[in-house]
């Protein structure tokens, strides 16, 4: 059996390293910039702290971004909604009207969300009680640009409390010069009650 044994790779017609094994540690360096196409992580975050309102900077250099988040909430006394807001670069307020959002329950006839254009925040989902764990894959579409429209699309499932149930939908600001500015921030929040526990992997896509 043969074995090759090398400590360094190199460019061809180069002495410069690109990729140096130490055998000593076992660490592998790479001596160049490593660059491709992919979602970059850019929040891990967990927290089991009582509030009303989580607020997500989304940083700039990104064209859209991923959410990754698990919450539960503390509200059980009738059904209520998982909600959604932007913030505009240079601004200090979240947006607070002109929302639509549409989405759909999967698994029941006419139990929907179709708000058009006078909406106070865009909903992940909605008329269930939310001591319960809500999960949603939130595609903040186009929020790091100016050239196009952004635009807010997710799926959400609940688990433990009874069945479980999932959401799809989308949502957008209705104004164009909302609608088209870079997003510096998100809002999410429940319509009543509190956040308990929560947990968000926010990913940005070049």
């Amino acid at each position: 059996v043969s074995t090759l044994k090398v400590n360094k790779i190199q460019i061809p017609n180069s002495d410069s390293d690109v990729i140096s094994l130490d055998a000593s540690t076992g660490n592998i360096t790479f001596n160049k910039t490593i660059s491709g196409s992919g979602y970059d992580l850019l929040a891990n975050v967990y927290s089991a702290s009582t509030v009303t309102s989580t607020e997500i900077t989304l940083p700039t250099g990104y064209d859209s971004y991923y959410l990754q988040l698990t919450a539960l909430g503390d509200y059980s006394s009738s059904a209520s909604n998982w909600c959604l807001q932007q913030k505009r670069e240079g601004e200090s307020s979240f947006d607070t009207s002109s929302y639509t959002t549409q989405s759909k329950l999967q698994d029941l006839t006419n139990n929907q969300v179709n708000t058009n254009s006078g909406g106070s925040r865009m909903i992940l989902s909605h008329a269930a009680s939310l001591n319960m764990y809500f999960a949603h894959q939130i595609y903040l579409n186009n929020y790091g640009r100016t050239d196009v429209a952004n635009v807010m699309s997710f799926l959400t499932s609940k688990s433990l409390g009874g069945a479980s149930s999932t959401w799809a939908g989308g949502g957008a600001h209705t104004t164009e010069a909302n609608n088209m500015a870079r997003v510096s921030a998100v809002k999410y929040f429940p319509a009543n009650g509190n956040i308990t526990r929560i947990q968000y992997k926010l990913f940005g896509i070049k």
